[in-house]
């Protein structure tokens, strides 16, 4: 798997698909194999955090220029570290920015953690986007003690932040710690919605159809990840009660037919399980599919050569 920049706060879209209406959708009994694409295939497969890491090179305001604008569709201060650099290490901390994720995107981690420590001197100051990028490199090694470690000192550096909350409830979930994982993706859905609502009140009507996919999109998938920690802990009716709220026929997510696929392994129904991820990928673009056949990698349900 890839690391992802959440592939998260991407606008997902449905591409050349097209649900015919009427009875809820089955599985198709077609023994589709999975074939999940990553950058190695022999490689071993890596979370898909918050998709921070996915970003392209980060554009920092010229001096002078207006602040950020924040998810929640208001100003957002640039961090008083950057604010400090002049233009020329501005320009610079955005290269090096580009340089980590492009790094991280080819698999070439430690050259990703040399380009992090250059933004760390060029800083002069911790930071919490280059500790929540240094702890998405050690999840990419699968040193998730270390991943872990930055993650939480990304945390304490913005304790308001979304993605480094979201990178610790999914280690808790990656180390099938699944009841901290569902107290934690709980809370973050509750954060995502207030920033949901936020942002619609105060983008234009165009942003705000796309800023809501967005956040619903976000919503739906630490559902997910809320199912298959109930799902794991026998707490099926908790489960079924998520998959409920996903709709069979939504143009913009293959929740529901994750969730048929997640319950399905869970009751050790593998066949099952197979023919709902095949029909979700007939029907839905790669690009969607990618983070929530992560999540079932993760519980060992299928790999990434196959099932």
């Amino acid at each position: 798997m890839k690391s992802s920049r959440l592939l998260f706060t991407a606008t997902l879209s449905l591409a050349c698909a097209s649900l015919t209406h009427g009875q809820a959708p089955s599985a198709p009994r077609n023994k589709t194999k999975l074939e999940l694409k990553g950058d190695d295939p022999a490689a071993d497969p890596n979370l898909k955090l918050d998709p921070s890491a996915k970003l392209p090179p980060v554009e920092l305001p010229a001096e002078g220029d207006s602040p950020l604008v924040s998810p929640s569709g208001g100003p957002m201060l640039m961090p008083p570290a950057l604010q400090k650099l002049n233009q020329e290490q501005r320009d610079k901390y955005s290269e090096l920015h580009g340089e980590v994720t492009n790094y991280m995107n080819s698999v070439r981690l430690q050259e990703s953690l040399q380009k992090l420590n250059e933004m760390d001197a060029l800083v002069g100051e911790p930071l919490m986007e280059i500790e929540n990028l240094r702890g998405a490199v050690y999840t990419k090694m699968r040193d998730f003690t270390k991943a872990r470690e930055h993650f939480q000192k990304a945390h304490e550096l913005d304790k308001e932040s979304f993605h480094p909350k979201f990178n610790l409830a999914e280690m808790d979930f990656v180390e099938k710690k699944l009841e901290p994982a569902i107290s934690a993706f709980t809370a973050l859905i509750t954060q995502n919605e207030a920033l949901k609502k936020a942002a619609a009140a105060k983008l234009t009507e165009d942003a705000r159809e796309a800023q809501t996919r967005q956040f619903t999109s976000t919503t739906h998938l630490m559902q997910f990840k809320i199912l298959i920690c109930q799902a794991q802990l026998k707490n099926t009716t908790a489960a079924e009660e998520i998959l409920n709220q996903y709709a069979p026929y939504d143009n913009d997510s293959p929740a529901y037919y994750f969730a048929k696929a997640a319950l399905a392994y869970a009751a050790d129904k593998k066949e099952d399980g197979d023919e709902w991820v095949a029909s979700a990928k007939s029907i839905y673009p790669g690009n969607l599919l990618d983070v929530y056949m992560d999540s079932l990698v993760e519980m060992g349900w299928v790999s990434t050569l196959g099932n």
